[in-house]
């Protein structure tokens, strides 16, 4: 946070508030995205949800005030609630053939995953990357 605070040019409290604010992305992600998977089925928009965040995740390490911030961290979490209904679409179809409820023990893996993301942006912090470069590599991993 401290390099996107500073390539921005934000506050530790205004990047609060745009994170707040950006955050109406995700739902409209979660809004449009049950319409959108009608037309293009679930995978298709798991992966539009995560190209988009994926893509704009490295925006985040690139924006130059406040404004660019905000937009960039709105696409990021519009593509978030995309994928965010694909995936909980999915997880119904497959719980249904499983026909036991296996959801809950991946849901309980989340923060796991958000862990070991803290750790890959510590240890290239420590190795002095860019933001860009960081953000980057998160990217490449997520879209893996």
């Amino acid at each position: 946070m401290p390099l996107i605070t500073h390539r921005a040019g934000v506050s530790p409290g205004l990047l609060g508030v745009i994170s707040l604010v950006s955050s109406i992305g995700i739902v409209a992600g979660a809004q449009l995205g049950g319409r959108i998977q009608q037309w293009v089925g679930t995978v298709r928009l798991c992966l539009a949800g995560l190209g988009i965040a994926a893509l704009s995740a490295v925006g985040v390490g690139l924006a130059t005030n406040a404004w660019v911030l905000l937009g960039v961290l709105t696409v990021f979490c519009f593509g978030g609630g995309l994928n965010d209904v694909g995936m909980n679409m999915q997880a119904v179809f497959v719980e249904r053939l499983y026909e036991r409820p296996i959801m809950s023990a991946f849901h309980a893996l989340y923060p796991v995953g958000g862990a070991l993301g803290a750790l890959l942006i510590f240890w290239t912090a420590t190795l002095h990357w860019s933001a860009p470069e960081q953000l980057g590599l998160a990217a490449a991993v997520a879209a893996v």
